[in-house]
């Protein structure tokens, strides 16, 4: 089993969904051109929680690539953000598009916490984390002693997820098919 655990915010949202809050508030691009790019927590849209620093939000390019990554490799999404505090595991599965499994102990917090709820984690499925295959998406190195930790620093990008593979042990040529 490959696992991911995953922080949400300045993960799936960042300094490029900023940009879209601004160019909206701004009147430089339309509603629709923002809701293209930007996705709001259905209750933050609710209660018109529209500006970035109220609203629970998702970048859609990066969810997308995210989405394909799991998608295509089988992984395990735990969460470890903050929001997993704030909302039903349910809620967030539903709103993300992906199947987060569980959320470990420590969400939130600092990385040091999170480090051992990703301990927590296994030993309450009884596995061992040095016989898993995992890898942790967050944007505070903050505490984490793990190789299989990796920053996020602006977005998610092909470089981070080709990272992700070579600690999570994916074959890239697993699914392929070679012809001669």
């Amino acid at each position: 089993d490959n696992y991911l655990f995953l922080d949400i915010d300045g993960v799936l949202n960042s300094k490029e969904s900023f940009k879209y809050y601004s160019k909206l508030n701004k009147g430089l691009i339309s509603r629709k051109e923002f809701d293209e790019k930007i996705k709001i927590m259905p209750i933050d849209e609710k209660y018109g929680k529209m500006d970035v620093l109220s609203s629970d939000h998702v970048f859609i390019p990066d969810l997308n690539l995210l989405i394909d990554f799991i998608n295509e490799n089988n992984i395990k999404v735990v969460g470890i953000s903050s929001w997993f505090i704030q909302y039903e595991l349910k809620e967030i599965s539903k709103f993300l598009g992906i199947d987060v499994i569980d959320r470990s102990e420590y969400c939130g917090g600092s990385g040091s916490q999170r480090s051992e709820g990703v301990d927590l984690f296994f030993k309450k499925i009884g596995k061992n984390k040095n016989e898993v295959n995992y890898v942790i998406f967050d944007d505070s190195p903050d505490g984490y002693t793990t190789e299989n930790f990796l920053i996020v620093k602006k977005k998610i990008d092909y470089e981070l997820l080709e990272k992700a593979k070579v600690i999570l042990k994916i074959n890239k040529w697993k699914n392929k098919v070679l012809t001669i």
